[in-house]
């Protein structure tokens, strides 16, 4: 905020872990990629996550809002999107993916296999981790890049628990 006129802003569609839901949870990731200029949807879902419904209609949603010129984000996103969640979100956002107006998605401690064709993956894993993300990256359509940072695990690293305590690996997957 505030978003530029005549500068398009790129979309994320955000799924939290199963369970891991509330705004705090993952603000300290979201202001850091809107800081970039990326506008951030997210789901604080309680239930199971993994299908990526929630998050193909808040891409649909943001793309409608884009063409209302009643909205504060009228002319202001490109409609390019991308994915990207955490743990069981990751899931998420594999299957996200799949929407047309994807082109990257990024798994967080989490994986997926049903990636968007060619759509490029990032994948932020740790050594305490069940490393799902290692077998996304092998498979991925398109380009990947995985990042495996020593000591990082499922629930600390990804969350604000790790920002609070000031987790080396949290700000690593901050960067990435």
């Amino acid at each position: 905020s505030p978003l530029e006129t005549g500068c398009g802003h790129p979309i994320i569609a955000w799924a939290n872990g199963t369970g891991v839901a509330g705004v705090e949870t993952y603000e300290f990731l979201h202001g850091h990629a809107a800081s970039w200029g990326l506008v951030v949807i997210a789901a604080h879902d309680s239930g199971p996550v993994s299908s990526g419904e929630v998050q193909r209609a808040a891409i649909d949603y943001l793309i409608a809002q884009n063409a209302d010129p009643h909205s504060v984000f009228h002319h202001k996103l490109t409609g390019s999107a991308g994915t990207a969640g955490h743990a069981q979100g990751a899931f998420a956002a594999g299957a996200a993916s799949q929407h047309p107006n994807v082109g990257a998605v990024a798994y967080l401690a989490g994986g997926m296999f049903r990636a968007g064709p060619g759509a490029p993956a990032l994948c932020l894993t740790g050594t305490q981790d069940l490393m799902e993300c290692v077998s996304s990256h092998e498979t991925a359509g398109g380009a990947a890049f995985l990042a495996i940072y020593e000591g990082a695990d499922r629930v600390t690293t990804a969350t604000s628990a790790g920002f609070a305590a000031m987790n080396r690996g949290t700000f690593q997957f901050m960067r990435l």
